[in-house]
């Protein structure tokens, strides 16, 4: 869809924090916020989550988890 905001801001995961950038529509009302972002992804070797990558010796195919992992921010804030 079509998004009205760039959204920039700092993202912590295990004590690491990296900047972030996606798209979403923010709405305010007299008795509400509403955020809804697009989808997006984050690496997470960014954040040194190495658990289970690609290329890890002894660990079956099966068991790989993908480095990219995909948000949806949807809020509502009553005001």
């Amino acid at each position: 869809g079509d998004y009205t905001n760039v959204i920039s801001g700092n993202l912590t995961i295990k004590d690491s924090t990296k900047n972030i950038t996606f798209n979403a529509n923010v709405e305010a009302t007299d008795s509400n916020v509403v955020f809804k972002s697009q989808n997006f992804e984050i690496n997470r070797l960014k954040w040194g989550l190495n658990y289970h990558t690609e290329g890890t010796i002894d660990v079956p195919s099966n068991y790989i988890i993908y480095d990219d992992i995909e948000f949806k921010i949807d809020i509502t804030v009553s005001k």
